[in-house]
């Protein structure tokens, strides 16, 4: 694929990662549209959304938050959930609450790493995540 082909872009569909990350995909976005308008690809997701493809412009974006928010549903494809707010994860957090969670996430992970096992947590995540469960 030459830089000035077009693929299909599909980031967001299911079957686009079936066999691994879409690597090509996301190649061509960076090289580009690597700030893209994502049209929708399955049902639950909005009408469209922005795929920031380059490093920069991700850590830009994540120091902007009060421009490039997260909790105002920046972050979760189904918008409309009755459960919203108890289904929220680290990701869809701004600061402060970002900050205070992934701190509490961050230290109950380190310490349990185990500098004997090359620096890898006993268990995995399984241990940490209740069972993988």
């Amino acid at each position: 694929m030459t830089a000035l082909e077009n693929p299909a872009i599909d980031i967001a569909a299911h079957d686009s990662w079936v066999g691994g990350p879409p690597h090509e995909q996301f190649a061509w976005l960076r090289a580009n549209a690597p700030v893209y308008r994502h049209a929708r690809s399955e049902i639950d997701q909005p009408e469209w959304f922005w795929a920031l493809t380059r490093h920069a412009d991700v850590v830009t974006a994540s120091r902007q938050f009060q421009n490039f928010s997260s909790a105002a549903k920046g972050a979760i494809l189904a918008l409309e959930r009755p459960d919203l707010e108890f289904a929220r994860m680290l990701i869809d957090l701004d600061p402060p609450d970002h900050t205070r969670l992934r701190t509490i996430v961050s230290k109950a992970v380190h310490a349990q790493v185990d500098p004997s096992a090359g620096g890898e947590v006993p268990g995995g995540v399984d241990r940490i995540g209740g069972g993988g469960h």
